[in-house]
């Protein structure tokens, strides 16, 4: 994904992030949600980096997605393809 590096990034880290979050907060929203949330920042190099990397190249993202071709598009979308099963099932258990 050349033409969409921090694009792709950016969805990366928001589909990490929201997996994570919604599997948290199942059960309803707590303070231990908070906590979990900042244990995970601090333990999960991972985790941290992704959300990193989807946050160093936002200034960029308004580029990339002026100029997205066919095929780059259909790159996004199978991103989000790919997601949406993950996150189904991370939610249903």
């Amino acid at each position: 994904m050349a033409g969409i590096k921090e694009l792709g990034e950016a969805m990366d880290g928001v589909f990490l992030l929201s997996l994570f979050i919604a599997v948290r907060m199942k059960d309803g929203i707590g303070w231990d949600d908070a906590k979990a949330i900042a244990d995970k920042f601090k333990n999960d190099p991972e985790f941290t980096a992704a959300l990193k990397a989807a946050y160093d190249g936002w200034k960029d993202i308004p580029a990339e997605a002026k100029d997205i071709s066919l095929f780059e598009g259909i790159e996004l979308g199978k991103k989000v393809m790919d997601f949406v099963p993950k996150f189904l099932d991370a939610v249903k258990k």
